[in-house]
């Protein structure tokens, strides 16, 4: 009795240029991949550095604000000034306070005093000390309080808008955000509010 074996079908297996090609385009696709995860973490490093940047400038300014609030502006005087450094005497603290930029970073000089006509620019300040870095530009509008001594009558209120434009500390290619704020000067002696609200009411 013969036994009879079906035929086995023929395997046939990639050619050597069929695996060339195949991870040539696997290579390809791995290195776009790779260059679109790279450049995301790059992204997200330098936001997250920004954002660290763009927390302590909010601080600062928060800062400058609440000295502003309780002050009047000494340096520059007038209206619509503008300025990369700016005077101010703070009544709550009886205290003349300067805020410039220096090196990327502001810093704040401050002195103790018994008189608003001992605080000016030319003033020694005894303190100083940086509040904020990676500050690639600082500028003060300032309009500063003014009355009329003789009629009570209230000229303007004083305000003064900083606005700086911060960095992430990278020195190739930086990643700049400028913000801004402003305060409005509650010194009214100067400004003459409540005298000529009262004058009004006489009147």
């Amino acid at each position: 009795m013969k036994i009879k074996f079906k035929n086995k079908k023929k395997i046939e297996g990639f050619t050597l240029i069929e695996v060339i090609v195949a991870m040539s385009i696997f290579v390809i696709v791995m290195s776009a991949v790779s260059g679109a995860f790279a450049s995301a973490f790059k992204a997200y490093g330098k936001a997250r550095e920004v954002g660290e940047s763009l927390k302590n400038a909010q601080y600062a300014l928060n800062l400058m604000s609440k000295t502003f609030r309780t002050s009047s502006v000494e340096s520059p005087t007038g209206e619509k000034q503008t300025d990369d450094e700016i005077v101010v005497f703070d009544y709550s603290q009886s205290a003349c306070i300067k805020y410039k930029l220096s090196s990327k970073k502001i810093y704040k000089l401050s002195k103790t005093v018994t008189d608003e006509s001992e605080c000016s620019s030319s003033t020694a300040f005894s303190d100083n000390y940086p509040i904020v870095e990676n500050v690639e530009e600082l500028k003060f509008f300032t309009t500063d309080s003014d009355g009329d001594a003789s009629s009570g009558e209230s000229m303007r209120v004083g305000k003064v808008t900083v606005m700086m434009v911060i960095s992430n500390g990278t020195v190739a290619s930086p990643t700049k955000v400028r913000i801004q704020s402003t305060s409005s000067l509650r010194d009214y002696s100067k400004s003459n509010i409540g005298l000529d609200f009262q004058n009004n009411i006489e009147n």
